[in-house]
């Protein structure tokens, strides 16, 4: 797992981790942060993007990808408390070509639609 996952607890509700083979195109889960505390929007951003591509997870073995674009869409964000399990979901809008789509949700420990981001990822593939 990257360094950066030691800031996060999460639990897989579904799908499955990256590189397993699994069939789907979507995954989520709960999340939280092992250090609440300090600005909730830098809290949202980062939970935001803390769980694998979705689409990794289809994948059978490890390979290189990277964010091209990444954009977030605050809602209820602000005044959310950053302790507690939030709520994450990831699904994958198109993949294709060496670039996948996908959208997240974050919902708040209380229920409600925190924010939502859209990524454009590229995967490299090292038969090309």
């Amino acid at each position: 797992m990257p360094p950066c996952q030691q800031h996060f607890e999460t639990r897989y509700t579904d799908g499955s981790v990256p590189f397993s083979g699994y069939d789907a195109v979507e995954c989520g889960g709960w999340i939280r942060l092992r250090h609440p505390g300090g600005d909730p929007e830098a809290a949202v951003v980062a939970m935001l993007d803390a769980f694998p591509f979705p689409f990794m997870q289809r994948m059978k073995a490890p390979a290189p990808a990277t964010t091209i674009s990444f954009h977030a869409h605050f809602l209820n964000a602000g005044s959310a408390e950053t302790n507690g399990w939030w709520w994450l979901r990831n699904k994958t809008i198109h993949a294709a070509g060496g670039y996948a789509t996908f959208a997240t949700r974050l919902y708040r420990p209380d229920g409600k639609l925190a924010a939502w981001a859209e990524q454009l990822v590229g995967i490299y593939d090292k038969g090309a």
